[in-house]
């Protein structure tokens, strides 16, 4: 019934101009919201396995619509037709994906958010790339090198009309935005980042932690609020290990914030040492960092105009868009 549905579907659809159905899941509410301008429906699946849709990271996008999971397979409307299903996560997407690519006969497109973790033995990341889809997408150049597949690249975009310099008075501290920080030491560096600030005994500097932190912080329950967070701090800390790029990391950028970071995985590709920030993966030298852009006013708003420059310049909303509706048309 559901191929007789889609051979119907794809006699009909133009794939260039008519509104498209898309399968696919929540998994990451800031940049799934770079979605909310493609003329696009996203029918978000639920499974066990899928994570629910946090309201306080972003607001659910006009085009996203929840399904039912109590429905089971059965959770889109009887109305709807999909064109294609988009997997965001191996293990927690791709099974129930590769399976609804089956039963409607329509392409399967995976987005790899995330990196192997170095503990994984490679026999298991080739176990991995076997969960292929009929077009693969990673979010930066370096991802696609570290998972060894074939793909193509599509990177982040900021809305940096909105993400912007507000120029109120500023906050002389250091600002680092992390969800779960604790349980995610691995990849977001929470261990490093205490050494580095001296949390949670005397800060070696004064700083501020936002997000879904229980018992140490709270997320920003809207989008402003979270513009303001990054208008109201000097400088941006961020010790991320195993992330690609975070996106704090740009949308602080955006907001005209100098960066203090790690030195890995994407980063350097954004950030030019000495440029709009400072990269280490020395202790010592990031605190010192931090240290040296809280005395120095002129030199924080020197490398901050560079930062959002460099946004506007290579993360457009524009071309992250352009992009993704390139891609899910031309897939089909």
């Amino acid at each position: 019934m559901e191929q007789v549905q889609s051979i119907l579907r794809k006699s009909i659809l133009n794939k260039d101009v008519d509104r498209l159905n898309i399968i696919t899941y929540s998994t990451h509410e800031r940049y799934q919201t770079g979605w909310q301008n493609l003329d696009m429906s996203f029918y978000l699946w639920q499974t066990e396995y899928a994570k629910p849709w946090k309201y306080s990271y972003a607001p659910l996008p006009k085009n996203h619509i929840m399904l039912n999971g109590k429905h089971g397979d059965h959770q889109l409307p009887y109305y709807v037709t999909p064109d294609l299903i988009l997997s965001q996560n191996k293990l927690a997407h791709y099974q129930k994906s590769f399976e609804l690519s089956k039963k409607w006969n329509i392409p399967l497109v995976c987005l790899e958010h995330t990196l192997p973790m170095p503990s994984w033995p490679q026999y298991y990341i080739d176990n991995l790339n076997r969960m292929s889809g009929d077009l693969n997408i990673y979010i930066s150049e370096y991802s696609k090198e570290r998972w060894g597949t074939e793909g193509i690249i599509i990177e982040h975009g900021v809305d940096h009309e909105l993400f912007s310099p507000n120029y109120q008075q500023k906050n002389n501290y250091v600002l680092s935005i992390v969800n779960d920080w604790k349980n995610r030491d691995e990849p977001c560096g929470w261990t490093l980042w205490t050494q580095i600030s001296g949390y949670p005994n005397k800060p070696n500097f004064p700083i501020k932690v936002v997000g879904d932190n229980p018992g140490l912080s709270i997320a920003p329950p809207t989008t402003q609020h979270l513009i303001n967070e990054y208008n109201t701090a000097s400088i941006f800390l961020n010790t991320s290990q195993y992330s690609p790029i975070p996106t704090v990391i740009l949308e602080a950028m955006s907001c005209g914030l100098p960066i203090v970071s790690t030195n890995n995985c994407m980063i350097p590709e954004v950030i030019t040492h000495g440029e709009e920030g400072f990269l280490s993966n020395d202790i010592n030298e990031l605190r010192s960092y931090c240290i040296q852009l809280l005395k120095d006013q002129a030199l924080r708003e020197e490398m901050g105009k560079k930062a959002r420059e460099k946004i506007i310049q290579k993360f457009s909303m524009k071309k992250f868009e352009q992009s993704w509706n390139k891609v899910l048309r031309g897939v089909l």
